[in-house]
């Protein structure tokens, strides 16, 4: 690149390439730099999963948790996938807090998992 970036990404894995693609839609000179090419990355082997936000409302980082959130579950992004699934917690009843601004949030019945296990819901996963 002969001009010089305003960013350095570092990971060309789907946070990576993501941060990138939003960054340069923004107007950035973006410039991306990764060990391995995108298929030997950790995201083509163990997608990661994003949801769902557990900050207090007064948190700052909320809102950028919840516009990442918008986003990933509004537009078509390369490598992202919507899953409904289980998440599992150890404690009888625990329910992570503000779990219920997950898309699709229910506790999940007795009938539906193991004694004090789970609730459902809705979250980006991605994979390359």
């Amino acid at each position: 690149m002969s001009v010089r970036p305003d960013v350095v990404v570092l990971g060309a894995g789907v946070a990576g390439l993501s941060t990138g693609i939003r960054l340069a839609e923004a107007g950035a000179r973006v410039l991306i730099r990764t060990a391995e090419p995108p298929t030997r990355t950790t995201s083509a082997l163990a997608g990661a999963l994003t949801g769902p936000n557990l900050s207090p409302p007064d948190d700052p980082q909320r809102e950028w948790t919840d516009a990442t959130l918008r986003v990933l579950h509004s537009e078509a992004m390369p490598g992202v996938t919507l899953r409904e699934g289980t998440l599992a917690a150890r404690a009888a009843g625990a329910t992570p807090p503000f779990a219920e601004h997950t898309p699709g949030f229910r506790p999940l019945g007795d009938d539906e998992r193991p004694a004090g296990f789970g609730i459902r819901g809705t979250s980006p996963t991605g994979s390359i």
